[in-house]
């Protein structure tokens, strides 16, 4: 039927944006697109480096180097595993 311009505000986020609007006749679902929800920052795409703890895998060994000292032994522990007998080698 039309579009329309506005500001919309995510109360989660506290960003307040200006999006457009497509109306329809008919049933349906209110949708933002993808562009409009990570403006509103609702939806992120791709990794998120949050907690991390170091940047490089020498930051690790440096910050936590107890883990990096010897070989531990699992005592009392079994694993079994699932394998499909009809593949050969």
């Amino acid at each position: 039927m039309g579009t329309f311009t506005t500001k919309i505000e995510s109360l989660d986020s506290n960003v307040t944006i200006s999006a457009d609007f497509v109306v329809i006749t008919g049933g349906g679902r209110t949708l933002l697109c993808k562009e409009t929800a990570e403006k509103l920052d609702l939806l992120r795409v791709g990794p998120m480096y949050v907690n991390g703890i170091g940047k490089t895998a020498d930051d690790i060994r440096v910050n936590y180097p107890q883990l990096f000292e010897e070989v531990g032994i699992l005592m009392d522990y079994e694993l079994k595993l699932h394998y499909d007998e009809s593949v050969h080698r």
